[in-house]
């Protein structure tokens, strides 16, 4: 299922119903769900085999989204935030503190959250779309290769699940995963 409109109309719906999904990430494919489902959550912990202290990343929209998921940003992580995303010139997953009330399989038990904003047009283009049905920008992301296993990064190499809708790319995906920066130690985790 290509990135047409009838595709990512479909492929929203699902999630919204509480399914998860596959989209091509920056580097890779990865399982997407609505970060604030348990259940979808469970499903992506349960199809990549992933251990639950973890945690997983999610993708925003906009900086606005952040909201959601975090407390107000402040000082120097506001500006990291900012000067990692919007000055990057490679994905970025940025540490952030975490809302008290969001899932543990979210966060891995603790109190930051990984986030990175879309660096690709395309997924920029699904998380509008989602946001349009859900109210919010934000997509859990987490490669779709079981853990341990290489990343998938062609589309004709993808995981066959039922009822897991995938929207694809024609080409294969550089296989990089996303730099992790931490700014409260002020360093690249990855």
């Amino acid at each position: 299922m290509y990135l047409t409109d009838d595709h990512i109309m479909h492929w929203v719906n699902h999630l919204k119903a509480g399914g998860v999904a596959i989209a091509p990430a920056e580097g890779q494919y990865g399982y997407v769900c609505d970060p604030f489902n348990e259940d979808a959550l469970k499903k992506v912990m349960k199809l990549k085999q992933r251990d639950a202290s973890k945690g997983l990343i999610v993708l925003a929209a906009d900086i606005s989204d952040l909201k959601y998921i975090c407390p107000l940003l402040t000082g120097s992580i506001k500006q990291a935030t900012k000067q990692h995303w919007w000055g990057a010139c490679a994905p970025t997953t940025i540490i952030l503190p975490a809302k008290e009330n969001l899932s543990p399989l979210l966060t891995g038990g603790g109190d930051s959250i990984a986030v990175r904003r879309a660096f690709i047009p395309y997924m920029q283009g699904y998380l509008n779309a989602w946001k349009t049905i859900s109210g919010h920008g934000l997509l859990v992301s987490t490669s779709c290769n079981i853990s341990g296993q290489p990343p998938v990064i062609q589309a004709e190499k993808l995981p066959e699940h039922e009822d897991v809708p995938a929207l694809t790319v024609e080409n294969a995906l550089s296989g990089k995963p996303s730099r992790i920066y931490d700014p409260t130690q002020d360093r690249f985790l990855r």
